[in-house]
């Protein structure tokens, strides 16, 4: 009877100590991505050149909208105040998939996602023209 006590408490001290563990050392998601509709910058950095944006900065894209699909939806990634529409001294535009340099007319392929358990938008970047045919 005193193996059975003693695994119960052993039982219930687990359980407990996952519970905390989940309220308060929960890991913080990576702020990747935020809803592009706020002020707040959407990239915490920019994917064609690199930089890390300031509060304000956002990312220049393009999101066409597509009937077949409400989930995902294609998107032109251009680039951050750094490097798009001119490239600032020092900046080096390059594609994160391929690592070839990116023209400063360019753009970067990417899906982006809105049902997600965050509720966030969530983007994958294919690659540039040059490297992701379509």
């Amino acid at each position: 009877m005193i193996y059975f006590l003693m695994a119960l408490a052993v039982v219930i001290i687990i359980i407990a100590l996952m519970y905390l563990r989940k309220m308060f050392f929960q890991p913080s998601s990576e702020k990747t991505f935020q809803k592009t509709s706020s002020t707040d910058s959407i990239f915490s950095h920019c994917p064609v050149c690199n930089t890390g944006l300031g509060p304000g900065q956002n990312i220049r894209s393009k999101i066409f909208t597509s009937a077949a699909s409400d989930s995902d939806k294609l998107c032109y990634v251009y680039g951050c105040p750094s490097c798009f529409p001119q490239v600032k001294e020092g900046i080096k535009r390059e594609c994160p998939v391929c690592h070839k340099p990116l023209p400063s007319d360019s753009y970067l392929l990417s899906r982006i996602f809105y049902k997600t358990k965050s509720g966030k938008p969530h983007v994958i970047i294919n690659g540039c023209p040059n490297c992701n045919k379509h």
